[in-house]
């Protein structure tokens, strides 16, 4: 909780000789998930609490795939990422034994920077699109098993790059405003799928935010 590191480093994937790329790790309290990308496709394997492996490496997604974004939710693993040669997106749901769903379509065309989070029912998706005269950020809920759990809906206008994570009885959003120089800013999402009016500006305009 302090920060101090945990015993030592540990081996994920020592099966190839593909360079890994878009490395991320979601927890689900006594266990994780660890996804990344290889030329070969999109790959995830589960943890233990203590950090020894659960499975094997498994496929979750074919060539092409980048920026893999992982939570659990409603009892299960889901994992997203895009397909930016076809400016898609995919999301597959699993079960903590490994067993993968049939992989689904996200969202509309011409969507990137998917992220996802999870809660007792489900997942919440994000992602960059463009809208009817604007560009920004849009959101889904899906189920447990990564079916559409209702339509897509505005989260922020005028922004991009959408991160997301849990937060008591709904979800914290921080993304990029696109006017000016840009700001990091972020407002909260309700388990129901209400957004807060006003967006809580997290910093000072910065061509690198």
């Amino acid at each position: 909780a302090d920060g101090a590191a945990i015993g030592g480093e540990i081996a994920v994937d020592t099966t190839d000789n593909h360079a890994k790329y878009d490395v991320r790790v979601a927890s689900k309290g006594d266990g994780f998930l660890v996804t990344w990308t290889t030329t070969e496709g999109v790959f995830g394997r589960t943890l233990n609490a203590d950090g020894s492996t659960a499975s094997i490496v498994l496929g979750i997604g074919a060539a092409g795939g980048s920026a893999p974004s992982a939570a659990f939710g409603g009892g299960n693993w889901a994992i997203v990422w895009t397909r930016p040669n076809d400016a898609e997106a995919s999301i597959r749901a699993m079960t903590t034994l490994g067993v993968r769903a049939d992989i689904l379509e996200l969202g509309p065309a011409d969507l990137g920077n998917v992220v996802i989070a999870g809660n007792d029912d489900g997942f919440l998706t994000l992602w960059d699109a463009q809208l009817d005269d604007s560009y920004g950020i849009q959101g889904q809920f899906r189920d447990a098993v990564g079916e559409e759990d209702g339509d897509a809906f505005l989260v922020a206008d005028g922004a991009s790059l959408p991160a997301i994570t849990r937060s008591n009885d709904g979800f914290a959003v921080a993304y990029r405003i696109l006017d000016g120089l840009g700001y990091a800013a972020g407002r909260r999402v309700s388990d129901s799928g209400d957004v807060t009016t006003d967006a809580l500006r997290l910093s000072p305009e910065s061509p690198g935010q």
